[in-house]
């Protein structure tokens, strides 16, 4: 009795759980109070749902087991996915981005050959035009000294030319007087000679004629000319 009694003690909640349904048909409890009868029914009653409960734990197990696969496999699924995503996003971005890549570094080769070929090209169109403004400055250089040179042999040649006409002049002049004076001399003697054995009396005047004609000679070769001519004629008015 004193156990049943320690009830009204603070703790009295904790012996009542000792007790079971079958105390409670054998009225072990029949000294308990009302509250104490009811807290005992309803403990009693979750032992029940406890037993029930265990009896479909193994059910319950099975549907949180499956479960946790779905959630497990869909977990993975989406992460499969999710990673199947995002390595299809980053070859498609690594992919997009080498054939930017290739795109402007082709675009940068090709206008940098270009820029090349045209560098070259003015180069080239730039050394031909210095070349041929060379060969023409060259071509005018070349004409200019050609024609100097035949300017230059055309008036030495002229100047020997008229050097030589002169000479020639010159020499025929000689020529020509010394001819006369022979010329003269010889007409003279021949006169004197002709005076002196035909006509005695004219041989003072072939004489005076004669020193005349040589100091005419000396004097002026045309005076000689003449005075050549004046005995020429009146020579041959006298042979009439």
């Amino acid at each position: 009795m004193s156990h049943y009694a320690s009830l009204k003690k603070v703790s009295w909640r904790k012996s009542l759980l000792s007790l079971s349904k079958e105390d409670l048909n054998c009225n072990k409890g029949n000294h308990l109070n009302p509250e104490a009868r009811q807290y005992l029914a309803i403990n009693n009653k979750y032992r029940e749902w406890a037993i029930t409960f265990k009896k479909h734990t193994f059910n319950l197990y099975c549907v949180v087991v499956v479960v946790v696969v779905v959630v497990v496999v869909v977990v993975v699924v989406v992460v499969v996915v999710v990673v199947i995503v995002v390595v299809v996003v980053v070859v498609v971005v690594v992919v997009v981005v080498v054939v930017v890549v290739v795109v402007v570094v082709a675009a940068v080769v090709v206008i940098a050959v270009v820029l090349v070929v045209v560098v070259v090209v003015v180069i080239v169109v730039v050394v031909v035009v210095v070349v041929v403004v060379v060969v023409v400055v060259v071509v005018v250089v070349v004409a200019v000294v050609v024609i100097a040179v035949v300017l230059v042999v055309a008036v030495v040649v002229v100047i020997v030319v008229v050097v030589v006409v002169v000479v020639a002049v010159v020499v025929v002049a000689v020529v020509v007087v010394m001819v006369v004076v022979v010329v003269a001399v010889v007409v003279v003697v021949v006169e004197v000679v002709v005076a002196v054995i035909v006509k005695e009396e004219e041989v003072l005047e072939v004489v005076a004629v004669a020193f005349v004609v040589v100091k005419a000679i000396v004097a002026d070769v045309d005076y000689v000319m003449i005075m050549v001519a004046n005995r020429s004629s009146r020579s041959d008015r006298n042979n009439f």
